[in-house]
C-alpha cells in the first residue's frame, strides 16, 4: 500500500501549504508516529496520460526510416510519482537498437535537480529503459502537476532493407503503442559526401557519474576524386573547429583528432569499408593529418587526402572525416560548434552543429498556476464556513486576484475568468493588468516562471437574504511542454442582521 502522500490540487495546479505550529520550551511531546515513507513500497506508475513516438534527433516527426540511423523514443505526458523508487519502463522493440548498461538523469526544469534516473538495461534479446522517481521527484509531485519529457536514444537495426515495413510494438508499463516503420534509402545515399558538412554526438559513456563528460564534433570532407580515374587525385583541407567562450565545453586538446576514411558506403548511407586512426600514432596512405593549433575554444588542422589505387589500375574516389573531442560541463545542457575551412585554397561554406551531452535522459516539468482571490480588506474567505462580513460595506467590495506561474516553464495563451456560483449578487468589470503593460482577461504571454500579476473585479449587491459564493479561473499553456494548466480560487460572502440596501 502506498504512503497516504496525496498531492493537494487546485484544479490542475496545486496549493501545498505548511503549518508550523510552535512548542514551548519544556513542553513534553509525544514521540512521533514512524515516518509515512516506512510503509511507501515503489511501484508502477499510472501511464494512462503518457504518450510515446518516435522523432528525430532534433525532435521532428519521422516518415522515413534508415538502418543504423539515430532516432529518439520521445515518452510524454502527466505523471505522479507519490513513493520514492515509482517508476516507468519502456521496454524496446527488438527492431532497434540502443546503448545499455547505461543510466541517464531526468532533471528539473532549471537543471539544478536530479529527480529521477533512466537505467537502461537488457535481459536476452530485450532492452528496457527504467525511469524511477526519486524523493525530490515524489516531492515535486507533491506540490503541482508534473509533466515528463524523457528521450531515449535508439537506432534502427542495420540488418533492415529498404522497402521493409516493420510493425513495432513499444511497451510502457504494459500498454502497447504501435508505431510503423517505413525503411527507405535516405536521398543522400546513393553516392559520397559531395560537401563539407558537420555534426555532433555525445560520447557513448557519458552517464550519471562521468567525471569528464564529452561530445564530438565531425567534420565530413567533401569526396576526392573521379571515377575510374587513372592517376592519383590529392587534395588538402584546411579546417577549424571553433566553441562559443564561457559555453561550459572546451576542446580536449591533450585527447588527439580522429581521422576516418572510406569508399563505399550501404543503402542507409553507413560506409562499408571505414578505415580509423589518431594524428600522431597512426598513418595512412590515404589521409595525411596535422594539426596546427588548439586551444580551449578552437582546434585547426591540415587534412591531404589522396585517392586509394583500386586492383583495376584506376583511383577509387575518398571521402574523409575528422573527428574533434570536446569536454562539456555536465549532461544537462545542449553543446554547439561551428566549422570554417577551405579546400586547395578555396573557402568551403560554413557550418553548425548541436548535441546533447546525454544520449538520453530528460525533464520533469512542473507546469503549476496558482490563483489567489481575496477582498480589498484581504480576506480570502475560501470556503463557506468562513465567509467575509461585507455587512459594514453593504454588501459590496473590490476582489483582488493574483495570478503566479509557480512552474517550471514560461506560460502563454493565458485567460482569466470569474463565476458567481451562489447567490444573486453580481461580479462586474473583471479587468487584469499584464506584465507587458497591455490589460484585459486574455493575453498571449509569455508569462515567466515566478511571474505574476494582478486583476481586479467588482462585487456587488451580497445581501442577508442570499449568500454569496464566486470562482477565479486560470487558463494557460506550458510554453515548452504544450500542456494546459489551470488554477482556481473560490471566495465567499455574507451579510449579517438587517438586509443590506441593493446598490443602484
Amino acid at each position: 500500500m502506498k504512503s497516504p502522500r496525496i498531492p493537494v490540487r487546485v484544479g490542475i495546479a496545486a496549493a501545498a501549504i505548511a503549518i508550523a505550529l510552535p512548542v514551548s520550551a519544556g513542553t513534553a511531546q509525544a514521540a512521533p508516529d514512524a515516518p509515512d515513507e516506512a510503509a511507501c513500497t515503489a511501484s508502477a506508475l499510472d501511464t494512462s496520460a503518457l504518450s510515446l513516438d518516435v522523432t528525430t534527433s532534433t525532435g521532428d516527426v519521422v516518415t522515413s526510416y534508415q538502418g543504423g540511423q539515430s532516432y529518439l523514443a520521445q515518452l510524454i505526458g502527466q505523471v505522479t510519482p507519490t513513493c520514492d523508487g515509482d517508476y516507468t519502463d519502456v521496454t524496446v522493440p527488438t527492431d532497434f537498437r540502443t546503448t545499455v548498461d547505461r543510466s541517464y538523469p531526468i532533471h528539473s526544469a532549471d537543471g539544478q535537480t536530479h529527480v529521477a534516473t533512466m537505467s537502461v538495461t537488457k535481459t536476452d534479446d530485450t532492452a528496457t529503459a527504467r525511469i524511477a522517481f526519486n524523493q525530490a521527484g515524489v516531492d515535486l509531485a507533491a506540490t503541482g502537476e508534473l509533466t515528463l519529457r524523457a528521450f531515449l536514444q535508439v537506432s534502427l537495426d542495420t540488418a533492415t532493407t529498404s522497402g521493409q515495413v516493420l510493425e513495432t510494438l513499444w511497451d510502457v508499463n504494459g500498454a502497447t503503442t504501435p508505431i510503423s516503420v517505413n525503411v527507405t534509402q535516405c536521398a543522400t545515399c546513393a553516392q559520397l559526401p559531395a560537401a563539407l558538412s558537420l555534426w555532433q554526438y555525445s560520447d557513448a559513456d557519458n552517464q550519471l557519474g562521468s567525471q569528464t563528460p564529452r561530445v564530438h564534433a565531425v567534420a565530413q570532407h567533401p569526396t576526392v576524386g573521379e571515377p575510374d580515374a587513372t592517376a592519383a587525385t590529392t587534395s588538402t583541407f584546411t579546417i577549424t573547429d571553433t566553441l562559443e567562450a564561457d559555453s561550459g565545453q572546451e576542446h580536449d586538446c591533450a585527447t588527439p583528432l580522429r581521422w576516418s576514411w572510406y569508399t563505399a558506403i550501404d543503402q542507409h548511407g553507413n560506409p562499408t569499408d571505414l578505415t580509423s586512426g589518431r594524428a600522431g600514432a597512426d598513418t595512412s596512405d590515404v589521409i595525411e593529418l596535422t594539426e596546427t593549433s588548439c586551444s580551449a575554444t578552437s582546434r585547426s588542422y591540415t587534412a591531404t587526402v589522396t585517392t586509394p589505387a583500386g586492383p583495376d589500375g584506376t583511383f577509387t574516389p575518398v571521402a574523409s572525416r575528422v573527428r574533434f573531442p570536446i569536454t562539456v560541463d555536465d549532461l544537462t545542457g545542449t553543446y554547439t560548434s561551428s566549422l570554417t575551412g577551405d579546400q586547395d585554397g578555396a573557402p568551403l561554406p560554413s557550418r553548425e552543429a548541436s548535441a546533447r551531452a546525454s544520449r538520453s535522459g530528460g525533464t520533469l516539468i512542473s507546469d503549476a498556476v496558482s490563483v489567489v482571490l481575496q477582498d480589498s480588506n484581504g480576506n480570502d474567505a475560501n470556503t463557506a464556513d468562513e465567509p467575509a462580513d461585507l455587512t459594514g460595506t453593504n454588501g459590496d467590495t473590490r476582489l483582488d486576484i493574483t495570478v503566479r506561474n509557480r512552474g517550471g516553464e514560461p506560460l502563454q495563451n493565458i485567460r482569466v475568468s470569474g463565476s458567481v456560483d451562489e447567490g444573486d449578487a453580481r461580479v462586474t468589470n473583471l479587468d487584469c493588468a499584464f506584465p507587458d503593460g497591455t490589460t484585459g482577461t486574455v493575453w498571449s504571454g509569455p508569462l515567466p516562471v515566478g511571474a505574476e500579476f494582478t486583476c481586479t473585479a467588482d462585487l456587488t449587491g451580497v445581501t442577508a437574504a442570499s449568500d454569496h459564493a464566486s470562482t477565479a479561473t486560470v487558463r494557460a499553456i506550458g510554453v515548452t511542454s504544450g500542456h494546459e494548466v489551470s488554477a482556481t480560487n473560490s471566495y465567499h460572502a455574507k451579510v449579517t442582521g438587517a438586509e443590506a440596501p441593493a446598490s443602484p
